[in-house]
């Protein structure tokens, strides 16, 4: 038995039923790798269209896409183009290496990959080893 509501308090009204994780999370996720695709295009002054068509990016020094890190993990996967990508002092960190690197296991075109002047520990530099591996 379910204790009683305190005087003067009205009874919970029942939850709604939850659906799956997988049913919930999917549409969801899909949402929102689209939304984050489009805000590194919007950072970067393109389309998505052209964004997913880059072969060279040349985005040294600008330090608004460390915020983007799954995107440029989203690119990096998705890409048949792409082969030359330089984050050179972008800020991207280790939690964005833990994303980007995963992706360079999907990847078959890139070639150049250039990280320096970004604060990343040698745990960053395994990450990318095993990846490279992989690929």
């Amino acid at each position: 038995n379910a204790p009683s509501p305190a005087a003067g308090t009205p009874p919970a009204a029942p939850k709604p039923a939850t659906p799956p994780p997988a049913a919930r999370d999917a549409p969801l996720a899909l949402a929102t790798e689209a939304q984050m695709m489009r805000a590194l295009a919007d950072a970067l002054g393109i389309s998505v269209e052209e964004l997913l068509q880059l072969k060279e990016a040349k985005w040294m020094g600008k330090k608004e896409l460390a915020q983007h890190a799954y995107a440029i993990a989203r690119l990096i996967a998705q890409s048949q183009a792409l082969w030359y990508l330089d984050l050179d002092g972008t800020g991207v960190d280790d939690a964005g290496v833990q994303l980007v690197a995963p992706a360079l296991e999907q990847n078959t075109t890139l070639k150049e990959l250039y990280l320096e002047n970004n604060q990343l520990s040698d745990g960053a530099g395994v990450a990318f080893a095993t990846a490279l591996e992989q690929n």
